[in-house]
């Protein structure tokens, strides 16, 4: 790989990992505002008599793993658009250019 591909590679890595980061940031907010609220619902406003115990545990640990989830979800996906993606277009234009080629035979 040459330094300028390898700056790229870093440069698109750089921009990503942060994305992936506020994402899963951003999902486990939510995931945590909802499950406060389903436990406010079931268990009514003083919350105190319930920590420690198994629906809190739940609902902290559902949060962690869905916000973790997210942010791979959104990690795969850009990986999958900033790399895999631009290869593929590569070699089908490279593709295209060699069947233009092979049909005219003035080159």
């Amino acid at each position: 790989m040459k330094v300028p591909e390898l700056l790229v590679v870093i440069a698109k890595l750089a921009i990503l990992l942060p994305v992936a980061i506020l994402v899963g940031a951003g999902v486990y907010v939510a995931c945590a505002l909802v499950g406060h609220e389903v436990l406010v619902w079931r268990y009514g406003e003083d919350l105190a008599p319930i920590d420690d115990t198994l629906p809190m545990i739940l609902a902290v640990r559902i949060s962690v793993v869905v916000s973790i989830a997210g942010a791979v979800f959104v990690f795969a996906v850009g990986c999958w658009r900033f790399f895999l993606r631009p290869l593929r277009d590569r070699r089908r234009a490279s593709d295209a250019h060699s069947d233009e080629r092979d049909r005219d035979p003035a080159r």
